[in-house]
């Protein structure tokens, strides 16, 4: 059984964002994300983060519905926040978010304990995530994907290797 994670993938451009109402989220470890004012937590119904994300179109402008239309209790339920880089994924039988996916950092600002390690003009390094969230155990490299994985309690942050996954890029 897959544990529910949050996922941040941190890709090798800069930050260009222009956007003056970009999402800012406080990363909840082993709970979820939240703005403030809503939060969007792992275990939580399909149905509140659709009315979550609802009540929010001011703020959130593009949400998109997957599901598997064939076999619908057999892929996962996916809502995508296209303009904010995040993904949702619900388990399809009991309706319930197991992963929280940042795929697109550049679109929305990250902070933890009121510090910010994420947004334009702040690149997340390894070096920054690791002061932010305190030590962890090594990481783990996945040579065959050029992916280095920084593991948290109920975080992982995944990191794009340098050609032969001998050295982190530094974004």
């Amino acid at each position: 059984m897959l544990l529910p994670h949050l996922y941040f993938i941190v890709g090798s451009k800069h930050f260009l964002n222009t956007n003056p109402s970009m999402l800012e989220l406080e990363v909840m470890p082993e709970r979820g994300l939240s703005n403030g004012q809503w939060e969007l937590t792992l275990g939580m119904p399909l149905i509140q983060a659709i009315e979550i994300l609802r009540s929010n179109y001011s703020t959130i402008k593009s949400v998109q519905l997957s599901y598997g239309e064939q076999m619908p209790l057999e892929q996962n339920i996916l809502l995508d926040l296209t303009e904010d880089g995040i993904r949702l994924l619900f388990d399809s039988k009991y309706q319930r978010l197991k992963i929280i996916d940042i795929y697109d950092i550049r679109r929305v600002k990250l902070k933890y304990c009121n510090s910010i390690f994420s947004a334009p003009g702040i690149t997340p390094t390894l070096e920054i995530i690791r002061q932010c969230f305190g030590p962890t155990r090594a990481g783990d490299r996945n040579i065959k994907q050029q992916l280095f994985l920084l593991l948290f309690r109920g975080i992982v942050f995944v990191f794009p290797l340098w050609n032969t996954g001998s050295s982190l890029v530094s974004i």
